[in-house]
């Protein structure tokens, strides 16, 4: 049976290459694997951003004695190996789609999570004193094709009128003038 996972996903003593942990500054934790039988009200499996988040919010939120447990290094995997966008719109269906099947008031909540969502880690990141390079000056979406242009207008229309949103389009032209596009 063929594997979900890339050949090189568990193997932890040989790490596929990363921009994130070529860069960043040491750890200066002390992530020694688990010694014996500890107490704690959660186990938190995993030391990616949700897991990290989860545990993060256990402990300053509810007082709560939260362990980490990690198979590898805090962001070994697929935390420590994206492109670190924190954004909204990490869904492929149009809202127009989602409004017809999950109706106005959930598509409207779906929404106010993404952003709520991102609010959060800029949050926790202020609050921690985190560098992560935030620009929050908004989101760039492009047609790659002449025909997505439609949808690109009335994602700005429904951002418009249901979220109360303001989306720019943008020519090729436009995106020249601000030094985003290239041949």
């Amino acid at each position: 049976m063929p594997s979900t996972t890339h050949r090189d996903a568990f193997h932890f003593d040989h790490p596929v290459a990363s921009y994130w942990e070529a860069t960043a500054e040491p750890l200066g934790i002390d992530t020694a694997p688990l010694a014996g039988n500890v107490q704690c009200d959660v186990a938190v499996i995993g030391a990616g951003y949700t897991g990290l988040a989860a545990a993060l919010r256990l402990r300053s939120e509810y007082g709560m004695d939260v362990r980490v447990l990690e198979a590898a290094e805090p962001g070994w995997g697929a935390s420590g190996r994206n492109g670190g966008f924190s954004c909204i719109g990490c869904h492929k269906r149009s809202y127009s789609s989602l409004i017809k099947s999950y109706g106005l008031a959930d598509t409207r909540h779906f929404y106010a999570t993404m952003k709520e969502a991102v609010g959060r880690v800029a949050d926790l990141c202020a609050a921690h004193g985190i560098d992560a390079w935030l620009n929050q000056g908004g989101e760039i979406s492009l047609a790659h094709l002449p025909s997505r242009w439609a949808e690109l207008e009335e994602e700005r229309y429904i951002m418009a009128y249901v979220f109360g949103e303001k989306l720019e389009l943008l020519s090729v032209d436009q995106l020249k003038a601000r030094g985003l596009w290239a041949p």
